[in-house]
């Protein structure tokens, strides 16, 4: 749904250009309402468009703003996201290979701010991490898909994190019951396999170490 204003109406057709001076309007609503004053933390700025979701009780929307209202995530989403970040922060403490960050730590890709459901930053780009984002790169990204994320999840972050090198990509689908790991390759994002949730995720190139998880525990 299409937010505009503070008012909730529906989606409107995008248009392929938009000028410089909407872009820079839309760039400065952002940090208007990511702000201390503004109070929003699960915010995301895409190619212009403002993502938000959730909203604050007592959020402001600036006038004229044009907002994307992402609706509230699942409690299987939460689950899911639960057991994941649980998994790859004892994994990764255990062999002191970086941190995990979660949600709503936000990734700066160039013009664009991203909240990944997971990332991982190693210990070799630990200074990434500033005090209010990480800038530029991580080690890998995960989103967990839901009803209204998908296009956005497959398409939109899917280019931005493959231009932005970042080297691991998954996508954690809560419906089919399956992790589809990518990696970066010469020419792009390949995906190097799809776990089922009868299955044991095996990753032996985004870590220093190999990675298994038995999905059994995440998709029960």
């Amino acid at each position: 749904m299409m937010m505009t204003a503070n008012k909730l109406s529906a989606p409107k057709p995008r248009t392929t250009l938009r000028s410089k001076a909407w872009l820079e309007q839309q760039r400065k609503f952002y940090n208007l309402m990511h702000s201390d004053d503004g109070g929003f933390d699960f915010i995301e700025f895409l190619n212009g468009d403002i993502v938000v979701r959730a909203v604050p009780e007592h959020a402001h929307i600036p006038e004229g703003a044009t907002v994307i209202l992402d609706m509230p995530t699942s409690i299987k989403h939460q689950e899911i996201q639960s057991e994941l970040l649980f998994a790859l922060t004892k994994f990764v403490k255990e062999h002191s290979l970086g941190k995990v960050y979660a949600t709503p730590t936000d990734l700066r890709l160039g013009t664009n701010v991203v909240q990944p459901d997971i990332l991982f930053l190693s210990k070799e780009h630990a200074s990434r991490a500033k005090t209010t984002e990480i800038l530029g790169y991580a080690d890998l990204v995960i989103e967990i898909l839901s009803k209204h994320s998908i296009k956005r999840d497959r398409q939109t972050k899917f280019r931005l994190y493959q231009d932005a090198k970042i080297p691991s990509y998954w996508i954690v689908s809560p419906d089919a019951g399956q992790i589809e790991l990518y990696r970066l390759t010469k020419d792009g994002y390949d995906m190097t396999n799809a776990y089922s949730s009868d299955e044991t995720l095996h990753d032996e190139l985004t870590f220093a170490k190999p990675f298994e998880l038995n999905l059994r525990t995440l998709f029960q």
